[in-house]
């Protein structure tokens, strides 16, 4: 009798861990910080220039001096625009060009570039807070400045 409790225990061990649930998603992975413009324009937004200062510790997805337009690099948010840009790593410096696509040449608002970056191990990840070193410079029709019209936005997010 001793025998049969124990080989059934021992039957049921496996099982024990099984929780009937369901699968688990997978976790995003990448960090990213997101540019956008925002604000309550009648008139056409036809390129964005962005500078910003990245945290120390923080690297963009890079090939020498250009930011690799890719999935987990620079990718353009907009279906209406197309993003470029470059990188100094002596100045830990991003610089991001947008320009409309379509025919209407509108980038229009909203989030409008993603950067996918790492940070050094040896770093402490750094808050929303340090990445908000960021100038924009908004043009409209005929290279009319813009800028003082939106509203700009830095965010982090995962994807």
């Amino acid at each position: 009798m001793k025998r049969f409790l124990l080989f059934a225990s021992l039957a049921l061990l496996p099982l024990s861990g099984c929780g009937g649930g369901g699968s688990t998603s997978p976790q995003p992975t990448n960090k990213a910080v997101v540019f956008g413009i925002f604000g309550n324009l009648t008139t056409a937004v036809r390129g964005i220039q962005v500078t910003a200062t990245l945290p120390r510790g923080v690297f963009p997805n890079h090939t020498g001096n250009v930011l690799r337009l890719e999935e987990k690099g620079l990718k353009s948010l907009k279906g209406t625009a197309q993003v470029f840009g470059s990188y100094s790593a002596r100045t830990n410096r991003v610089y991001l060009g947008v320009i409309p696509t379509t025919a209407s040449l509108d980038i229009g608002l909203g989030d409008f570039a993603r950067l996918t970056y790492t940070v050094d191990p040896a770093v402490a990840a750094p808050p929303e807070a340090d990445f908000q070193q960021a100038t924009f410079l908004v043009s409209g029709p005929n290279a009319t400045d813009i800028s003082a019209r939106v509203t700009t936005s830095v965010k982090l997010t995962l994807y």
